[in-house]
């Protein structure tokens, strides 16, 4: 049984604390914190939507595009510098135009930032609206953007609210600042969806006037964050409640699990995530339930993990960053079973949430040199979606825009939309809210048909001298399996993925019998009933050189 969620006041799904910003981010922690986004209800529900329109892209909550992004390989566009920040938030895209909630300042007893609008091709301002406080996660649907402001004691409650803001112009259509603390909204069935810390809320979209409202569910109102998850016959809320997004009546409770987690949809379950400290460690948990009973379908729990961002939610997929410290890997669960589909290591430190398309999936964060000639970088990790396999790590160029000497920046979520690819960057590590906004910048990437430069194969290139890596064959497996004592019939995964050598390929004899019967970085084999299973991985480089590596499975 998973434990109940964290309050507010403690890590959130961002892996810091939404409400303290940047006094905590010190922490070791393997990942930034994570920004939000918004709902077009040109989209049809229940899919995920082409444009990067609210948190995790749509309302449904899976951080996977109906489309692609920089697909074969990114190209920058434009690059600004942000006066301020987008640290805890996700930018937004929606049918050509970039936005994005930019804190300003938050030192007590300011909390200050707007919403601004850009041309996505060129970066040109459209508009800003700097009336309200900082400003959440927007969400774009029809002709409004639809934003929260970040709750702080230091602004005066009259202006903490939700604003409903003209798309074309910026101007403030409606407000609602009853409440001073919100979750950040969902679109879906004509409604704004949301929650407060009264309980659970539906507005009308063109006005803003109350449809109906839940007492007492949402999160917010047993003093938790969790944001709001939406299809056309189920709303969804971190603190495990369904309602019926006709009435607001409660269709199923997850009645002795209050908290649960940031909600996801996909292939008729809930998938919940969330972040936690457990016996003095940091956990990362997942759930899967019924859409329509609540009833758990699968658990999944990644301990000793000290990364907490959002999941991403394919056709088959969950995918969630692993980040002990040390590395940071990426892992692919079975959207059914829960169980894994391949592990995959990352070469970034603060490794963000994943952001997937049609093909792929991308992950932000610094890069780790390989040696004392390289430096630390913002980039972006980009893996095959089905096998997880590495394809590209690219280093942004931030020439000519301000950066922490002492912090050097990392990449924040990337939000996707037709052929593009955006994201922010703030200085890694930092603990000093100034370097934050000081030095946070944002960039924009449009599609190449050949690599470009700051780009990274998987092996991170070639030897300092220009020659090929030397070609090393290596097998692992999860730290908490011994492959010589396991149970007849139990799954396990072995990764290729620390194999060096340039741009090698991966071939599997999982059956032992000489004959290469899979690909990719990774595989998954059966414990045989009685004798050993010697499994083989070969890999081979553009010049045709092969190495191999063998890993041995046992039962008990």
């Amino acid at each position: 049984m998973l434990e109940p969620k964290m309050s507010k006041n403690n890590l959130d799904h961002g892996g810091h604390n939404r409400r303290t910003f940047l006094k905590t981010v010190g922490i070791t922690l393997g990942a930034a914190g994570l920004e939000s986004t918004t709902v077009d209800s040109q989209e049809t529900p229940g899919t995920p939507a082409s444009g990067w329109n609210t948190r995790r892209g749509s309302s449904i909550r899976t951080g996977v595009i109906n489309g692609t992004g920089p697909v074969p390989y990114p190209m920058p566009e434009w690059k600004t510098d942000l006066n301020g920040t987008i640290f805890g938030y996700e930018p937004v895209v929606s049918d050509g135009t970039l936005y994005l909630p930019v804190t300003t300042e938050n030192s007590p007893p300011a909390n200050e930032g707007f919403v601004g609008a850009y041309d996505i091709e060129t970066g040109t301002e459209l508009w800003r609206q700097s009336t309200f406080p900082r400003p959440e996660t927007p969400t774009v649907s029809g002709e409004e953007v639809y934003v929260t402001t970040e709750f702080s004691e230091s602004n005066q409650p009259q202006e903490l609210g939700i604003y409903a803001l003209d798309r074309g112009s910026g101007d403030i259509s409606w407000s609602r600042t009853q409440e001073p603390d919100w979750a950040e909204t969902a679109v879906n069935n004509d409604l704004v969806l949301l929650a407060n810390t009264d309980g659970a809320v539906a507005l009308d979209p063109p006005t803003g006037d109350l449809v109906w409202e839940t007492p007492g569910v949402g999160g917010l109102s047993s003093g938790f964050d969790g944001f709001v998850c939406a299809t056309d016959e189920t709303v969804v809320y971190a603190d495990g409640t369904a309602l019926d997004p006709e009435d607001g009546s409660v269709l199923w409770v997850i009645e002795d699990e209050p908290i649960l987690g940031d909600p996801g949809f996909r292939g008729g379950l809930v998938v919940f995530i969330r972040t936690e400290l457990a016996q003095g460690q940091m956990q990362v948990s997942l759930e899967a339930r019924s859409e329509q009973t609540g009833e758990l379908e699968w658990s999944y729990v990644s301990p000793d993990n000290r990364w907490g961002g959002d999941h991403a939610l394919t056709e088959n997929c969950v995918v969630i960053v692993e980040a002990t410290g040390e590395t940071s890997s990426v892992i692919g669960l079975d959207l059914f079973t829960g169980e894994e589909k391949y592990r995959t290591e990352i070469p970034l430190n603060f490794a963000s949430s994943p952001a997937g398309d049609d093909e792929r999936v991308y992950i932000g964060g610094q890069y780790i040199p390989k040696d004392d000639t390289e430096e630390p970088k913002a980039a972006i990790s980009t893996l095959e979606r089905s096998s997880g396999d590495l394809l590209w790590t690219y280093l942004f160029d931030d020439s000519g825009l301000p950066t922490s000497p002492e912090n050097p920046p990392a990449a924040g979520t990337p939000a996707l939309s037709n052929g593009q690819l955006v994201a922010g960057t703030y200085p890694g590590g930092s603990t000093l809210d100034y370097e934050y906004l000081q030095y946070s910048n944002f960039f924009t990437f449009g599609t190449s048909e050949s690599p470009p430069d700051g780009y990274r194969p998987p092996n991170r290139g070639k030897s300092d001298d220009g020659e090929s890596e030397e070609l090393n064959a290596r097998i692992d497996a999860p730290s908490n399996q011994d492959l010589s004592d396991l149970s007849p019939g139990e799954k396990v995964l072995l990764n290729g993925s620390s194999s060096t050598g340039t741009d090698p390929t991966y071939e599997w004899d999982t059956d032992g019998d000489g004959q290469y019967d899979t690909s990719g970085q990774s595989v998954r084999v059966t414990v045989p009933a009685c004798t050993s299973l010697t499994v083989t991985l070969r890999v081979t480089n553009p010049n045709g050189d092969t190495d191999t590596a063998t890993a041995t499975v046992s039962p008990n």
